[in-house]
């Protein structure tokens, strides 16, 4: 096989580079099972990516740990999507179940990523999300201003699972808050993005999108001028787009962020709360917000894998990976990867001083879309929390994990915000 060689590893005079010796992938089944079991599988990643920068599976999928490696690999362009949701879900040697979904932006690649990725990103760079803060704010203050400080809140479910839908449809204006089923889909969507699930599940998560899309459809010709979804029907009126990718895009949007910016904030306040002399640094400065979020997803990051495939024949290091074959990268493994990283990549601190950003939202041509925009949520909303309640802590035990690998995060923090 003639393989074009895409990056050089390992990088450094001392780095680990390729472990062939299939002791790094049993660590890492582990990890996944730790994940699956409830338990934080970080103390086996942090060892994974001191032992190895990249590792061939026994099932053929070539696993990328190592947080240089990960953002070379990331930014070259050797790697599509080809229906790949971005998860082990589907992380094969055959694409089984990968399934190109027009609109989708995460399951396709150039041009049509492109053309369409173009209507959308205005509304989501950095400086439009800041032009959006106050209204951010105003909403995130809106919902904490409803919870009562002296019982137990769940604030997942209260804060994480309201507010960003709230804030989407401020782009997208939609106003899919207000539909009372919308919640419930948004969890039945999430159902096959874990590499165990079943057929029951896969065929439940369709068909909630499914009914997500009508809901889009039914309000995409009513949506008020400026908004996203308004762009995206002038594109389509003109044909740039087609009905299915901009309704598809527009739930994607919508669905994609709802569990990962409610897990974000969850395992946020879990960090913070189990190191307090971070929380109350944050709530005597909270300016330090944005410094906070960055040490969360580095540290606790919902998002711990990214699956790719090679566009062409290509050699990473020593592997050669041909076309067509899986690149899954372990993004939780790379943010623990302490050439990265200033002092130990195990502890919370978010005055650990300049650093590479975090892995958690991908890169490239298939970067987040909304990764500004799910920083600044939970920056918000930390920032309040901890400037109101210095003292907040959790009740009825320590909060529980969801049983997951690929999208991890507590399933509930119960939070008493002014003990007394």
């Amino acid at each position: 096989m003639h393989s074009t060689p895409v990056t050089g590893c390992p990088h450094t005079a001392g780095a680990p580079g390729v472990d062939d010796s299939g002791e790094t992938y049993r660590m890492l089944e582990l990890a996944k099972e730790a994940g699956y079991l409830g338990v934080d599988p970080a103390p086996l990643l942090a060892e994974l990516v001191r032992g190895a920068e990249l590792v061939r599976g026994s099932d053929g999928v070539t696993y990328v740990i190592g947080r240089e490696l990960t953002t070379e690999l990331l930014r070259s362009g050797s790697l599509g999507k080809q229906g790949e949701h971005g998860s082990t879900a589907f992380a094969t040697t055959k694409a089984a179940h990968a399934e190109q979904t027009p609109g989708w932006l995460t399951t396709i690649d150039r041009p049509d990523h492109q053309r369409l990725r173009r209507i959308a990103a205005r509304h989501f760079t950095h400086a439009a999300v800041e032009r959006r803060r106050p209204q951010i704010r105003e909403l995130a203050l809106a919902v904490i201003d409803t919870l009562d400080p002296t019982v137990p809140h769940d604030v997942v479910a209260e804060i994480g699972f309201r507010l960003p839908t709230q804030v989407v449809d401020l782009i997208v204006g939609l106003d899919l808050a207000t539909c009372e089923s919308f919640d419930a889909l948004a969890h039945e969507h999430q159902r096959d993005r874990e590499p165990r699930a079943d057929t029951t599940a896969r065929q439940a998560a369709a068909q909630a999108r499914a009914e997500v899309f009508a809901l889009i459809a039914a309000r995409l010709d009513t949506a008020p001028a400026g908004s996203l979804a308004d762009d995206l029907r002038r594109a389509r009126d003109d044909g740039t787009a087609s009905q299915d990718e901009v309704v598809t895009l527009l739930g994607q949007i919508h669905l994609a962020g709802y569990h990962a910016t409610a897990y974000l904030l969850g395992n946020g306040i879990v960090a913070l709360i189990d190191h307090p002399e971070q929380l109350l640094l944050l709530a005597a400065d909270p300016d330090r917000a944005a410094e906070c979020v960055n040490e969360i997803l580095r540290y606790d990051t919902p998002v711990t894998t990214a699956t790719y495939r090679a566009q062409d024949d290509i050699r990473i290091g020593h592997v050669d990976v041909p076309a067509g074959s899986a690149v899954s990268f372990l993004l939780a493994a790379a943010n623990l990867d302490p050439r990265g990283c200033p002092g130990d990549p195990m502890a919370f601190d978010m005055r650990r001083g300049p650093a590479p950003d975090v892995a958690s939202y991908g890169g490239g041509a298939h970067l987040c879309i909304a990764a500004a925009l799910s920083r600044s949520i939970v920056e918000t909303v930390l920032a309040e929390l901890c400037a109101r309640y210095p003292r907040m802590r959790w009740t009825g035990g320590r909060p529980v994990r969801n049983h997951a690998f690929h999208l991890r995060g507590y399933e509930r923090v119960d939070l008493l915000l002014d003990p007394r």
